[in-house]
């Protein structure tokens, strides 16, 4: 099974400014002045009126701090949640299973984009835990497959109960792309395009 000891789990740090920007503590008056709300109503006026543009730049110095920090990952290795592979020219693909209980029968099942089946990898019984393995990227007559979407499934039986399982890819991240309508900071993941920090499970130390 698949050791997660060199990985820090989730994105937490990476947010945690962020978090606290939009959803302040209602509770705490340590922005204002103490005692002095004509003061902070005159500062208030001035920000918001007289220099319109002074939240405009506040935005985005703070976007471009959290693209800093993002970039800190890029050339790291993360485990992302994710049922598909945008193969182009990787070598091999290295996938996680989740198997939540002890299971029989393990298996990943990889389609291309029309729903055939490419190759099934058969994995037999597995105890609970991450199931690692990996993909040469070779379909059923042993020729590499053409770049483009494939999508991945992995299931497994309890008591000749068939359950789906949750499926993982491990993979470098390439760059850090910036959402100009949105302003959402996205990965760059070899294999998979662009994913949201949301789907970043696991960040190699």
């Amino acid at each position: 099974m698949f050791d997660l000891d060199g990985y820090l789990e989730n994105y937490d740090d990476l947010n945690q400014l962020d978090t606290q920007m939009r959803f302040p503590d209602q509770k705490s008056n340590s922005f204002l002045p103490s005692g002095d709300t004509t003061w902070a109503l005159l500062t208030w006026y001035h920000l918001n009126y007289i220099v319109p543009d002074f939240s405009k730049c506040l935005a985005s110095t703070f976007q471009s701090n959290q693209v800093l920090q993002a970039s800190a990952l890029v050339g790291r290795k993360v485990i992302v949640t994710a049922n598909y592979l945008l193969i182009n020219k990787e070598l091999s693909c290295q996938m996680l299973i989740e198997v939540i209980t002890h299971v029989n029968k393990a298996m990943a099942v990889i389609y291309d984009c029309t729903g055939r089946i490419i190759r099934k990898l058969l994995l037999g019984e597995q105890p609970a835990g991450f199931l690692e393995f990996e993909w040469d990227l070779l379909n059923y007559q042993g020729l590499r497959i053409p770049p483009g979407k494939y999508l991945l499934q992995a299931s497994g039986f309890v008591a000749d109960k068939k359950i789906p399982l949750k499926t993982l890819i491990i993979a470098n991240v390439n760059g850090v792309n910036l959402e100009q309508k949105t302003g959402e900071i996205k990965l760059s993941i070899a294999g998979l395009g662009d994913v949201t920090l949301e789907q970043v499970e696991f960040i190699s130390n």
